[in-house]
C-alpha cells in the first residue's frame, strides 16, 4: 500500500474525484475540506487503486472515506501508522462509526493518544418537504447585514448547542459575515426573528441544510420546524430534487422534527476528539 499527501487540490482531486462521486452525498464534508494549503491523503494498493480518502481544514475534523464504504482494518492500521510517519498529527476525526472506531484504535496506539467519542451524528436525507401539523406563526426570509447586531452571538452559541467548540464571538462574526455574504442563511420570523437556518453546501443533486439554530428562551414553539420546512421547500428543485441535514443523535428531539418534515436517516458518523492521556 501506498500513503501519499497531496500539495495541490488539483492533484487531489484528479486521484479521487470518481472514487467520491459514488456517494457523494455522503462525502460532501471532504469536497468542502478540499483546498490548496489544507490536509489531503489517499491510500493506495500496490496498483494505484484508491483505497481511503481523507481531507481536513483545521480546527475542523479530519474526514475520511473508504472507498464503497468497504471497511478494511489492514488499511486502516496502515493509515493509521502512516500519519505520525509524515508528520501529521490528528487531534479530531469524522467518518462512519466502523471506520472512526477503528481509527481511534489503531491511531491512538500508534500515537499514544487517547480519543472520547464527541459526537454521533445521522445524515439525513429527503425529497420532499412535509409541511408540520402546527405551523408556526412566521415567515421566511433571507438574513441580511441589517440582521448583524444579533447573527454573530447566535452562530457563536450555535457551536455550544451542536457541541461541536467552544463560545467564540470572532467566529460567531465571521460565519455570520460569511454566510450573509453569500446569501446562505435564512431567518424564521415571528414580528421579530426567532430561528434560523442555512443552505451552506450542495453536492450534484442535492442541497444542505444547517446552521439550524433557535435562541433557548424561544425554543419549544415549532418555530426551527417551520423554518427548516420552509427552507427545505424553497431549495427542492428539479437542478436539486434532493436535501440533507445532520442530526445529532444525542437529541431525541430534533431526530423528531427532521423525520416529521420528511428526513430519512441513511447512514452514522462519528466525531472523535483526543483528550489527555491520564498519567
Amino acid at each position: 500500500m501506498r500513503f501519499t499527501q497531496y500539495p495541490t487540490a488539483a492533484a487531489f482531486m484528479d486521484d479521487v474525484l470518481s472514487v467520491l462521486q459514488i456517494h457523494e452525498i455522503q462525502n460532501n464534508l471532504i469536497y468542502r475540506n478540499i483546498g490548496d494549503g489544507n490536509i489531503m491523503l489517499t491510500v493506495k494498493d500496490d496498483d494505484g487503486r484508491v483505497l481511503l480518502v481523507a481531507a481536513r481544514t483545521p480546527p475542523h475534523p479530519m474526514v475520511l472515506y473508504e472507498r464503497d464504504n468497504l471497511h478494511s482494518e489492514e488499511v486502516a492500521a496502515f493509515f493509521a501508522k502512516s500519519l505520525p510517519e509524515h508528520g501529521i498529527d490528528v487531534d479530531f476525526l469524522m467518518t462512519n462509526s466502523e471506520l472512526a472506531q477503528s481509527l481511534v484504535r489503531h491511531y491512538g496506539t500508534t500515537a499514544g493518544k487517547e480519543f472520547v467519542n464527541n459526537q454521533r451524528l445521522v445524515l439525513s436525507v429527503t425529497d420532499r418537504a412535509v409541511k408540520p401539523r402546527r405551523m408556526a406563526c412566521g415567515k421566511l426570509r433571507l438574513a441580511t447585514e441589517d440582521d448583524m447586531h444579533f447573527l454573530p452571538y447566535w452562530c457563536a452559541d450555535f457551536s455550544v448547542a451542536c457541541n461541536i467548540g467552544a463560545y467564540n464571538l470572532q467566529n460567531g462574526l465571521e460565519s455570520a459575515r460569511r454566510l450573509v455574504a453569500d446569501e446562505q442563511l435564512y431567518i424564521w420570523e415571528n414580528g421579530t426573528p426567532v430561528s434560523m437556518a442555512a443552505s451552506h453546501r450542495k453536492v450534484t443533486g442535492c442541497r444542505f441544510v444547517g446552521y439550524v439554530y433557535t435562541p433557548p428562551q424561544l425554543r419549544g414553539n415549532g418555530y426551527a420546524s417551520a423554518c427548516v420546512y420552509s427552507l427545505t421547500d424553497r431549495l427542492l428543485t428539479k437542478k436539486h430534487p434532493r436535501c440533507a441535514l445532520y442530526i445529532d443523535c444525542a437529541n431525541p428531539i430534533s431526530n423528531g422534527i427532521y423525520e416529521k418534515i420528511g428526513y430519512e436517516p441513511t447512514g452514522y458518523v462519528e466525531q472523535y476528539r483526543e483528550v489527555p492521556v491520564k498519567l
